[in-house]
């Protein structure tokens, strides 16, 4: 083995018990790691991604265990090495970074013990000693007022600060090997750039190898050496980072590119997308596992399994290759926005909103403070458009979006629906005001009751509203969504993700409104699967006259659906204008950092966005204690006095563009296009 190559996987094949069966989640995946190196495996959900790397570390639930295959740290074998010695192993020569770092982390004990713990336990340090170097790497990993930090339990800390603790854990004892599993796929964009280029820091300067797991094209392009793409448990290519986005040779490689919203390009083309859905758990079968949703699939495809072969490092596992993928230069669709710019009549107008919530004592249970959730928002929604609002978590924008649901009672302010003002209505006149509102949730399986069938579900809303309705109705509704019929009688577990976001948009859909409130709604999905979704709510909103507001942290998805684009920032909209005009002219400088902290799926963009610069460090504020004056000057680059004393008023710049900024001249003459942070696009080849 070479020296520096740190991690060595060799035919690893590790199998499910389920119902007396043994079912294959990874089939025969090789790969290595070297000293200093990163490794991205990306796929689906289901793929086998993350069992991989919980095979490698030895951490597989009871019923899954590795039947065959190799797994080298170093010299040493880890497949079938004593628990005792992978414990010892693990936290002290491998680190591991997981998803949900608030889950991760023990709710009882304080920061400081938990980033001691692995000190204390394989390098023996004594309390004090272990205390002091704890502070040392929080100090690494960029956490505010180290010192004071160690006391606090994980619920205190944002989200980016809850992972930023765990990559100090995970480097406590400086691994040769750190494996991060999806760790940004809960945060927004802007943290997850932070956390993203505070990884790469730290691997340069430690020479750490490292795997990282993820879904995201966008992460794998900017922060990987090389590339492996799995599909079914099973490795269908293999090359170089660069290599791999320019010169591909899976279908299912290109099709997984093609399916990804880019910022700035044209609205009118419907987004490529992955018929069908990835095979069960071990489910893949004869053949290849990808035939079923493949365009050049033929009987081969379904009779044999293509072997993983190539040259010169680019290995692909497909028996009719492709030759790479076609590409188009990202740009805004005219035609359509202009229109869209056009006066529309409006349907929901929102005028001085503001939401406050008080903040009690959990002791004394009297009020400490309030929190400011919305402030004096005015915006509007007009008939047949979508209106999309961005902003990190925390800024405002899922309780402005539930008020007008009627989910939130406003503290002032006026919500008029059809010229009527809404929130003074009780009773009969505020429910039937409310059936031309739905909500469509995030997550669609906790939004749908687990005991009802989906028939009970869809029906629910009529009922509450008095109405009645024809299973045949509901058989047609379903087919609108993309479902067959006999989904009535099946329960919301029997559906996969993507499905039950298909039901959640036919629960919003069975009462006929006028605006759906989405919020979130592909969030939680494969990129493939979020595809299939906005193309299926750009055609409802087609067909049926829909207005939406979309609630995200994913500019991709915002600039594909929105005619229009409203930034909110702890609890103000900072810019509202149109898609177009937002994205090749931002006038504030949060909407510049929003839209340069997103990842771009092409290697040489990304390396050349990352030369720029970030223009937005930090996290927002407390909205319990926001800042003086504007509540973004101290993130600001742009901020002078009067940015900290004045809360800039919005005003007109440009036709139909408002931003509430002291410096927006200033931003406009800094340098930008769209280019800094378009992407391009990959398409299959006709």
């Amino acid at each position: 083995m070479s020296e520096d190559v740190v991690l060595r996987v060799a035919d690893l094949t590790t199998e499910l018990a389920r119902q007396g069966q043994r079912l294959p989640v990874v089939d025969g995946v090789s790969f290595s790691v070297a000293q200093g190196e990163t490794v991205g495996i990306v796929g689906e959900s289901g793929s086998g991604k993350t069992v991989s790397a919980l095979s490698v570390l030895g951490l597989l639930p009871p019923s899954m265990r590795i039947v065959r295959g190799s797994v080298r740290l170093g010299d040493e074998e880890l497949v079938g090495a004593s628990p005792h010695r992978l414990r010892q192993l693990r936290g002290a020569a491998i680190g591991m970074i997981f998803q949900d770092p608030l889950s991760s982390l023990n709710p009882s004990k304080t920061i400081g013990w938990q980033v001691a713990e692995p000190l204390r336990i394989h390098q023996k340090l004594p309390k004090a000693e272990a205390r002091r170097r704890a502070q040392e790497l929080l100090e690494l990993v960029g956490i505010p007022s180290p010192r004071e930090r160690l006391d606090d339990y994980p619920h205190q800390l944002s989200g980016g600060m809850r992972q930023r603790v765990m990559i100090a854990i995970a480097l406590a004892c400086g691994p040769r090997l750190v494996i991060a599993d999806e760790p940004t796929t809960a945060l927004d964009v802007t943290i997850q750039e932070q956390i993203l280029g505070l990884l790469t820091e730290l691997q340069g300067r430690l020479g750490t190898a490292m795997v990282l797991v993820t879904h995201d094209l966008g992460v794998i392009a900017g922060r990987t050496d090389r590339v492996l793409v799995m599909y079914a448990g099973r490795v269908v290519e293999s090359a170089p980072t660069v290599e791999l986005f320019h010169a591909m040779r899976h279908p299912y490689t290109q099709a997984l590119l093609a399916s990804i919203p880019t910022i700035g390009a044209p609205r009118s083309e419907r987004l490529p997308s992955i018929p069908g859905t990835p095979p069960p758990l071990g489910g893949a079968g004869i053949g290849c596992a990808f035939a079923a949703r493949c365009a050049r699939a033929d009987s081969v495809c379904y009779e044999q399994v293509p072997p993983l072969r190539g040259t010169d490092g680019h290995s692909v596992a497909c028996w009719h290759p492709i030759d790479g993928p076609r590409l188009r230069v990202a740009g805004v669709a005219t035609g359509s926005d202009a229109a869209l710019e056009a006066e529309r009549t409006p349907l929901v107008e929102v005028v001085g909103l503001r939401k406050d919530f008080e903040v009690t004592s959990s002791v004394t249970r009297r009020r400490i403070g309030t929190v400011r959730a919305v402030v004096d928002v005015d915006l509007a929604v007009g008939r047949g458009e979508t209106l999309g609002l961005v902003g990190e978590s925390g800024c405002g924008k899922t309780t402005l979006g539930r008020m007008i649901a009627g989910l939130e009672r406003p503290s002032a302010g006026a919500i008029r629906f059809d010229g009527v003002d809404i929130v003074h209505l009780r009773g009969r006149e505020r429910r039937r005001v409310h059936r031309r509102v739905q909500l469509m949730f995030q997550d669609p399986f906790a939004s749908l009751d687990p005991r009802m069938s989906v028939e009970s579900i869809l029906r629910e809303p009529l009922r509450v509203q008095g109405l009645a309705c024809a299973r045949s109705r509901l058989e047609q509704l379903l087919d609108q969504v993309g479902l067959p019929s006999d989904a009535l009688d099946r329960y919301p577990h029997e559906f996969s993700g993507g499905q039950r976001q298909r039901l959640g948009l036919a629960r919003a859909l069975v009462l006929e409104p006028e605006l759906i409130v989405a919020d979130e709604p592909v969030s939680a999905l494969d990129v493939s699967i979020r595809s299939q979704i906005l193309n299926l709510m750009r055609d409802t909103q087609r067909t049926r006259g829909l207005s939406y507001l979309v609630i995200s942290h994913d500019l991709s998805v915002v600039s594909y659906l929105a005619d229009r684009v409203g930034v909110m920032y702890l609890g103000r909209i900072v810019e509202l204008g149109p898609t177009a005009s937002v994205i090749e002219t931002p006038a504030h400088p949060y909407t510049r950092g929003l839209l340069r902290s997103v990842p771009l799926p092409d290697p040489q963009r990304e390396s050349a966005k990352r030369r720029m610069g970030a223009i937005l460090q930090g996290e927002l504020p407390s909205a319990l204690r926001p800042p003086t004056g504007c509540a973004f000057h101290p993130r600001c680059p742009f901020a002078t006095e009067q940015c900290r004393a004045e809360v800039p008023a919005p005003r007109q710049l440009l036709p139909g563009h408002l931003v509430a900024c002291h410096r927006a001249e200033d931003v406009l003459h800094e340098p930008w296009s769209l280019a800094s942070v378009g992407q391009t696009a990959n398409l299959p080849n006709s």
